[in-house]
């Protein structure tokens, strides 16, 4: 069967969905064919975790986006970067040696994402012994050192660019003093936004990571350290704290199957305490803590690692964004004609002049919708029954039959006076600018009636307003489905496609907004900024 998307479109998910499938099925061919061979002692450091985050975390970070750490475990990850960012780490192993890590990332405006970075470990000095001088009596010693330098791409696919993809390529060269070895691998990974249920979303990620020649010192050859992943990354809040929680399995070449699982909660906004475990090693060293420290655009994150009789690992990391979101800076430059917002859904803005050097420059985006298109007295345009009208009376009745026996005469909500409730009291707050608080006002009356469009649209324009796209079109995208002749969702539907630089996505619904509202000009004007 061919799936439809609600404006006319294929739907993508069961062909990106197969191709994940596809892409696991290739992960645990290459890994189980060399997964019992003999343990690589070259280039283990290109296992090793990047961010103290994901340290924190036991090394779980496969699921995590938008990250030059976690780009070292999924490529993918850099897919979801929107803005400048630059990240650096250095990590005090043991005795003398030191480990050290440097990143840069962006977004080539609506095209891909891409990371460059370098990595290494100076392993210090070492006595050197020889079989005539057993215990270093002459005091000579040696260095050793590995590095690595590489550069990532990613981008997005789907209908609402859910599906996230990234490839990476590396040059690896380890040295132990006099020789050295040197080659090129690869990497290549897969995300998926998952689900989203109220406050909460659950994301997927899958990797295949050092794909490559071999490392060869002497003549002797030996492979390297070949790994997969596969995680999940779930964050929400619960009793008023944001948490974050990440399962994930790993293994590969040298690297027995194992379980890594991590934890963290904000009590506050800015601060993160984490925990996390690998399997891999014995309780006393698998535990590790650490904390995040998040202020405007700059990250700081700390891990404590014990390594028992060896002591213990301090790693720092720093994340720093800055700039433009790249997508809504190109669009900027595309636009051929300015457009004014739209005043309320009725009104639509007068049709724009022709487009000039200046106004291009100039020309506002479409992004001040406004909140109160569907007031609470206002039915939608199809009113979609989330339950039968005799399911509601017996919950109203049964609600009156306990008010009844009770002590107190006390007065009961119907389920559709309490939503009432909740859409006036998310407007307000939408009209205050407290688009998160608002958010979770529809979200309460959600859980009542998850079919209720009038809930459903403000909760959308709520996530608009909150600049969360990705949301408002999942929101958007429900509506339209429960009221397929909503030509206003539709076009507030493009304009979210619009503002994450999926110009495709936007056009397809302003196109569905005219098919069921041929003179709504604002849909026109929007299609005129895009050369249409």
């Amino acid at each position: 069967l061919e799936a439809r998307t609600p404006s006319g479109g294929l739907d993508t998910h069961a062909f990106y969905l197969k191709f994940i499938s596809s892409f696991i099925a290739i992960i645990f061919f290459a890994s189980n064919s060399s997964a019992y061979g003999r343990l690589t002692s070259t280039g283990e450091f290109l296992r090793e975790e990047r961010g103290a985050e994901i340290s924190a975390y036991g090394g779980a970070g496969t699921a995590i986006p938008g990250d030059l750490f976690a780009m070292q475990a999924n490529p993918a990850s850099v897919a979801s970067i929107n803005r400048f960012q630059t990240a650096f780490e250095y990590d005090r192993l043991i005795l003398d040696v030191n480990s050290s890590y440097l990143a840069l990332g962006g977004a080539w405006k609506e095209l891909f994402s891409w990371g460059v970075w370098f990595g290494g470990i100076d392993y210090g000095s070492t006595l050197r012994t020889t079989v005539n001088d057993p215990f270093g009596s002459s005091n000579s010693t040696f260095t050793g050192s590995d590095i690595a330098l590489g550069a990532v791409v990613g981008g997005d696919v789907g209908y609402d660019r859910e599906f996230h993809w990234g490839v990476g390529i590396k040059y690896y060269r380890f040295a132990i003093d006099r020789y050295s070895a040197g080659g090129v691998a690869g990497d290549l990974g897969v995300q998926w936004d998952g689900v989203t249920f109220g406050e909460n979303q659950l994301r997927f990620g899958v990797s295949l990571l050092n794909a490559g020649s071999s490392a060869t010192f002497l003549n002797e050859s030996e492979d390297l350290p070949l790994s997969w992943r596969f995680g999940s990354f779930l964050t929400g809040k619960m009793y008023r704290m944001g948490y974050e929680g990440l399962l994930e399995y790993v293994g590969g070449r040298g690297d027995p199957s194992h379980a890594r699982v991590g934890v963290g909660i904000s009590p506050v906004k800015w601060l993160t305490l984490r925990i996390g475990a690998n399997t891999s090693r014995e309780f006393s060293q698998g535990v590790s803590t650490g904390f995040g420290v998040s202020w405007n655009d700059l990250k700081f994150d700390y891990a404590y690692l014990p390594y028992g009789d060896l002591g213990a690992r301090n790693k720092v990391s720093l994340a720093y964004s800055w700039g433009k979101p790249m997508v809504e800076e190109s669009r900027e430059e595309s636009m051929s004609r300015s457009a004014s917002p739209a005043a309320s859904p009725a009104a639509s803005p007068a049709a724009s002049p022709a487009a000039s050097p200046a106004a291009v420059s100039t020309a506002p985006r479409p992004t001040a919708i406004p909140p109160y298109s569907r007031p609470v007295s206002s039915p939608p345009t199809v009113p979609p029954p989330a339950m039968s009208p005799a399911s509601e009376q017996k919950i109203n009745e049964a609600q009156r039959s306990e008010a009844s026996r009770a002590p107190e005469q006390i007065q009961i909500k119907t389920v559709s006076e309490k939503i009432d409730e909740y859409i006036s009291s998310g407007n307000r707050l939408v009209s205050l600018g407290k688009y998160d608080e608002a958010i979770k006002n529809y979200a309460d009356a959600l859980s009542l009636d998850p079919r209720d469009s009038r809930v459903l649209y403000n909760l959308a324009t709520a996530q608009m307003l909150a600049k969360r796209y990705s949301d408002a079109v999942r929101s958007y995208t429900q509506v339209t489905l429960i009221n397929p002749k909503d030509a206003e969702s539709f076009l507030y539907l493009g304009v979210c496609h619009f503002n994450s630089g999926r110009n495709d996505l936007a056009k397809e619904s302003w196109k569905k907004t005219l098919e069921l509202d041929p003179d709504n000009e604002t849909a026109k004007n929007y299609l005129n900024i895009l050369g249409i």
